[in-house]
């Protein structure tokens, strides 16, 4: 694995390792993302690239659906994650190997906070 891959891996495990360390604690899941709008991006110079600003919205657990978003962001940092062990790093591959899981798992009750630790191995 390639230290940039590890670098980003180590991020989203980070990410999920939040959530859990919030749930375990009895607290309401909660993440912090950048906002996807047209007013929150920025071309950075150095990398020549858009990149998003500074800021930032909040995904709660506190709803059904805001459950449900973040077990989904789980699901596919668990996915990134098993890619990148078997060193598949294609956005095209994961996009399909993604939504074949998908559909394998199409019921919104076959996620659960068992699968979270599942992908982490707690």
């Amino acid at each position: 694995m390639k230290e940039i891959e590890r670098r980003c891996l180590q991020a989203l495990i980070g990410i999920v390792q939040n959530i859990y360390d919030q749930m375990k604690a009895g607290h309401v899941p909660e993440i912090h993302i950048a906002t996807r709008t047209k007013h929150n991006i920025e071309f950075n110079e150095e990398s020549e690239v858009w990149v998003y600003g500074d800021r930032k919205s909040v995904r709660s657990a506190k709803t059904v659906k805001g459950a449900y978003r973040i077990l989904k962001m789980t699901y596919v940092i668990g996915f990134l994650k098993e890619q990148l062990s078997l060193n598949k790093s294609s956005t095209s591959e994961s996009f399909t190997t993604s939504r074949r899981a998908g559909e394998r798992r199409s019921s919104r009750s076959s996620l659960r906070v068992t699968d979270l630790l599942r992908i982490l191995r707690f």
